[in-house]
Formats: C-alpha cells, structure tokens, sequence
C-alpha cells in the first residue's frame, strides 16, 4: 500500500519571520485547527546575534483567543520547549488539539537580534485528501 504525506496535512504561517531586537512576548497568528486533530508547530531561529526566545502554545475557542489557556502537559507533545540561542536552530511543539483555535508565542530574553519565524502543520484531517493551494 502506498501513502503520502502531501495529501494528509494543511500547513500554515504560525509566526512570520521577523527580527527582534528587544524583550518581549511576539504572538503568532491565530490557528483555526477545525477539520483537524492535531497540529505540530515548527519553530526557528536564523542569525542570533545575542539573546534567547522560548516557544510557548495557547488554545481557546474563541477565534480571538479570550479566555485562552496555556498547552501544557500531556496535551503538549514536547512539553519542556528549550530555549533557542543558536542560529539556525529548529524545534517541534505538538499539540494534541481539544480546542478550536492555537496561537504560538515566542517570548525572547537578553536580546540584540533575533530572526525568528515558525510555521504549523496541521494533521490527522476529518477528510482527506487535502486539496490546499498555498496560503498566505
């Protein structure tokens, strides 16, 4: 039998590549997962001139995340995120989704400059094949 990713996943823009120059928390976009199981954020540092960003996942299902909530524990697939202080470093967050919409933040400490961006690749689709152009 034969399988194929390509058909099985929709991905995303989570967090578009910008540089940061001070300390802060940055919020990605916010994610609608409906049709989906599970998403799995891919984060990624580029040219780090100094400083740290550390990944972190809420849910909610309010389309403008009231009320949302930490991922933490068992629902959070890599649950301890590392800090990212190296270039060209990436890291997967996997989320077992119970909510409706997700948004990754990357909060940076001691920071010069820091390209960061992330994308989500969203899985387990209710129907399939996924028949998706790209998307801004």
């Amino acid at each position: 039998m034969e399988y194929d990713l390509h058909h099985n996943v929709a991905t995303r823009v989570a967090l578009a590549i910008a540089i940061i120059a001070t300390d802060t928390v940055t919020n990605g976009e916010i994610i609608d997962s409906q049709g989906f199981e599970s998403l799995e954020f891919i984060t990624q540092t580029g040219v780090v001139t100094a400083g740290d960003v550390t990944p972190s996942v809420e849910g909610s299902d309010d389309s403008g995340m009231v009320g949302a909530v930490a991922i933490t524990g068992e629902d959070l697939l890599n649950s301890v995120p590392q800090v990212m202080a190296a270039s060209d470093f990436t890291q997967r967050l996997g989320v077992i989704a119970k909510y409706r919409y997700y948004r990754l933040n990357q909060t940076t400490a001691n920071t010069a400059n820091l390209t960061v961006g992330a994308s989500v690749v969203l899985g387990n689709p209710h129907s399939a094949p996924i028949a998706e152009s790209v998307v801004a």
